[in-house]
């Protein structure tokens, strides 16, 4: 179990991977529309490619970059574990690379 698991949604967001119709829960809930990120979405700036303007990036780092939001005061949000450097990378290189859906070994 986990802070955004199934049951614990934490902060309304689900990383789970719960089958939808389309993908899975985790994937819709970040590329999910909303206002703290550029051009529209709520997590991850989907159209623009953009890690800057992804407020979930800004979020982790704890950082104002290009998201519209206002993070809150609490500072970064790694994670409990801590997301590493490289997980960091990879999501950053995932976000600016489209942030395209993949099911199962997408290496």
């Amino acid at each position: 179990d986990g802070c955004h698991d199934a049951r614990a949604r934490a902060a309304g967001l689900t990383l789970a991977p719960l089958p939808t119709e389309h993908y899975d829960a985790a994937y819709e809930a970040l590329v999910a529309l909303g206002n703290r990120s550029r051009n529209g979405f709520r997590y991850v700036d989907v159209t623009g490619a953009s890690a800057r303007g992804s407020w979930l990036i800004e979020r982790i780092l704890g950082e104002e970059l290009d998201a519209p939001a206002e993070l809150p005061p609490t500072g970064p949000h790694r994670g409990s574990p801590p997301l590493s450097d490289e997980a960091l990378g990879a999501l950053i290189r995932w976000i600016e690379s489209g942030a395209t859906w993949c099911a199962g070994d997408c290496t």
